[in-house]
């Protein structure tokens, strides 16, 4: 089964809401990012049980910081540049075991 932004449950030629944070501090240096399934309303920050992720480490808060100029670039649209980069993971460095995926 492939991923197919067209068909997801969000209003056409719209992105659906992405659920992180990058924090820096004011010299723009990178601290951390939080993500996970919380919404970022009054209930689903009070009332709602979900998970979140702190992450601390650079290289990842990058990806995230990264990903989220593609979105505010992509203005709610879903450019083939776009979708391309989402459609693959993103390498995050050769001391940290994983990778990161954001998926439209």
């Amino acid at each position: 089964m492939t991923l197919d932004a067209k068909h997801r449950f969000i209003s056409p030629g719209t992105l659906g809401h992405n659920k992180f944070m990058v924090r820096t501090d004011k010299d723009g240096e990178l601290l951390t990012a939080w993500t996970g399934s919380t919404n970022w309303t009054r209930t689903g920050l009070c009332i709602q049980v979900n998970n979140g992720l702190l992450i601390e480490d650079a290289d990842v808060v990058r990806v995230y910081l990264d990903q989220w100029h593609a979105l505010q670039k992509a203005q709610s649209k879903f450019p083939a540049p776009f979708v391309a980069n989402n459609s693959k993971p993103k390498e995050v460095g050769d001391d940290i075991p994983g990778t990161v995926w954001s998926v439209v």
